[in-house]
């Protein structure tokens, strides 16, 4: 029974937080969740019951004791819903509770890296970031952004530096603008310039708000109005509210005080709607200065009390910190220095809160400068008279400088055109020689490119013509070698002669006398032409000792062959030549197939299975 009560119960949850427009009206809707969250035993159905109940709420002590409720439920609670922590941390942000908005965030964090959600973790600590900075706990949020770049890169969504980028600017403005520029700028960067980006609106309206605390009044218009440009569109009361405020204090830090107030009165309207107190308290403080300095003082007044009042309300360290200081120059402009005094000690102790900066020191710089406050009352009117008669002196002076360095310049302008015209016509000189230093080292190159390449031609033509020759020696040695027709009807043989070059130092051949066969292979002393030489020398001779003289033993034709060839290249007169051949030559005898042989350096390989059938006879 309780099973399909609760499955009924989370049915409904459902249908009414997702389908309100299903209700009668909002009170009946926020009475029907109420009551879902009375009865429901299901804990994350509670949660979302709560949060529906808070977002419904329009009585802020309600909305904020049912957030207190959530807080405590949450810490016991078996199931937490899925993304709970972060939107609780965002209706905590809207009821100025930033310590559990932040402690929020941080549990919020901690769930989806467990779930590797990496996105939702640096959108989750930005906003963490952002949070501290406007508690004024700067170094705590610098630290924070600082693990957050090493967080994107560590798990790669450098897509949303910019955001990280844009938090650092939050962190820097106050006290080191610079800084803020430059993380601004950064963001910018890397939202590409796409203006629908909202973190690209936020960093435009800031680089405004920068250029208004240097004075360049000019960049800071062109930038909050592109700013303003791209809210109009998104149409967030919100970010109006903050351009409004923005712009009005453009206007109020240029001079121009009544139309400040205008903007600010705008920004006012739409902060009240949103119940932003911090934002209203620092609105609220500038409309108390814009109507100081319109000598309204009785306005002036009123806003700063109401933002007083604000200040108390929220405890923000900054926003105390604002709020005191134009009390303090409230105070001081109605020459009430006692309260003037008092005001600025409790800014100070603030700012040195936020900053951490030696308080003891600062408070004698306190002392000391409202004591000069009230002797500069003393003298301002004696001060007065001379500053009148020393402001026309300072106006001559100013203008004989002006003129003095106005001359210096325009000499120094005439002298550095004089020395740089004539460091050009040198320089051009210079191109102009090494310009035909040039054409006359390409001339002489291309004159050696052309007797190269006739060089080139002549030694490919000579090659032809060796090359031509060499053929034709080749054609000539081939038809020396003999057929082997001769020994065709004999045991198999095989011929293989590949020469190294066109012409070879090696041959073979073959002759016949009577009922014998005579083979040989030689290699010839050297390679190409100079063997081919030799291996013609050997056939001829050796056709000469076998086929003329009819010698027939191998040794006895090998003992001729060298005699012959020692008489050929006089090499009996004792020289050192040691020209000559390699030889193995055999002697087949037809009828009884007896084989003879004989070689000079080269081995006769017999292979076969009876070995007493070789025998070896010697001189």
């Amino acid at each position: 029974m309780n099973i399909i009560r609760h499955s009924f119960l989370r049915m409904i949850l459902i249908l009414v937080i997702t389908l309100p427009a299903f209700s009668q009206a909002a009170g009946d809707e926020l009475q029907t969740i109420k009551s879902l969250y009375r009865n429901t035993l299901n804990d994350s159905l509670k949660l979302k019951a709560i949060l529906k109940i808070v977002s419904l709420e329009k009585n802020s002590d309600s909305a904020s004791a049912y957030l207190n409720e959530a807080i405590q439920f949450s810490e016991v609670a078996g199931e937490i819903p899925e993304g709970f922590y972060s939107e609780m941390s965002t209706l905590l942000e809207d009821y100025n509770m930033y310590d559990q908005a932040i402690d929020f965030r941080r549990k919020s964090v901690e769930r989806n890296h467990r779930q590797k959600k990496y996105k939702a973790v640096v959108t989750d600590r930005t906003r963490a970031a952002y949070l501290l900075t406007m508690k004024g706990l700067y170094k705590e949020a610098i630290q924070e952004l600082t693990d957050l770049v090493e967080y994107t890169e560590k798990y790669h969504v450098e897509e949303l530096k910019g955001r990280v980028y844009l938090i650092f600017g939050f962190a820097y403005r106050s006290f080191d603008t610079e800084r803020a520029l430059k993380y601004f700028t950064l963001c910018m960067e890397s939202c590409d310039n796409d203006s629908l980006n909202n973190d690209m609106n936020y960093a435009l309206n800031e680089i405004g708000n920068i250029y208004i605390t240097r004075r360049e009044f000019d960049k800071a218009d062109d930038y909050l109005f592109r700013s303003l440009k791209i809210r109009e569109a998104i149409g967030s009361p919100v970010l109006l509210s903050y351009s409004y405020h923005d712009i009005a204090s453009m206007y109020s830090e240029s001079g121009n005080y009544r139309e400040s107030i205008q903007w600010f009165l705008k920004s006012a309207e739409f902060t009240e709607k949103s119940n932003d107190l911090w934002g209203l308290a620092i609105t609220y403080c500038s409309i108390a200065r814009a109507y100081r300095h319109c000598k309204a003082y009785s306005s002036s007044e009123s806003y700063i009390f109401k933002a007083l009042e604000l200040a108390r309300k929220i405890n923000m360290k900054p926003v105390y910190q604002t709020v005191y200081l134009e009390m303090y120059e409230y105070y001081k402009e109605r020459e009430d220095y006692k309260q003037a005094l008092y005001f600025y000690q409790q800014q100070k102790y603030y700012n040195d809160s936020i900053f951490e900066e030696d308080k003891q020191q600062q408070l004698k710089m306190l002392e000391g400068r409202f004591e000069s406050l009230q002797k500069d009352k003393e003298i301002s009117e004696q001060k007065e008279v001379m500053k009148r008669q020393q402001l026309l002196m300072y106006f001559a002076i100013a203008f004989i400088i002006l003129l003095l360095f106005g001359g210096i310049y325009v000499y120094r302008q005439f002298l550095l055109k004089k020395r740089l015209s004539k460091m050009l016509a040198e320089q051009n000189s210079e191109i102009e020689s090494q310009r035909d230093e040039i054409a006359t080292q390409r001339d002489e190159i291309a004159s050696q490119r052309d007797q190269v390449l006739e060089q080139k031609n002549q030694i490919q033509e000579i090659l032809a013509d060796v090359t031509s020759s060499i053929r034709y020696a080749q054609r000539i040695q081939e038809a020396m070698l003999p057929t082997m027709e001769m020994i065709a009807d004999t045991a198999g043989y095989f011929v293989f002669f590949r020469p190294s070059e066109i012409v070879s130092g090696d041959f073979y051949w073959a002759g016949r006398i009577d009922n014998k066969i005579i083979v040989t292979v030689a290699d010839c002393t050297g390679h190409g032409v100079p063997g081919a030489f030799m291996s013609m020398l050997g056939m001829t001779l050796i056709k000469e000792i076998t086929t003329n003289r009819k010698i027939e033993n191998p040794a006895d034709i090998l003992s001729e062959l060298r005699k012959e060839i020692i008489k050929a290249l006089h090499q009996e007169q004792g020289n050192n030549q040691r020209d000559g051949m390699d030889i193995t030559l055999c002697t087949i005898n037809h009828d009884t197939l007896e084989l003879q042989f004989a070689g000079a350096n080269n081995p006769l390989y017999i292979v076969g299975s009876k070995q007493s059938a070789v025998s070896s006879e010697g001189p």
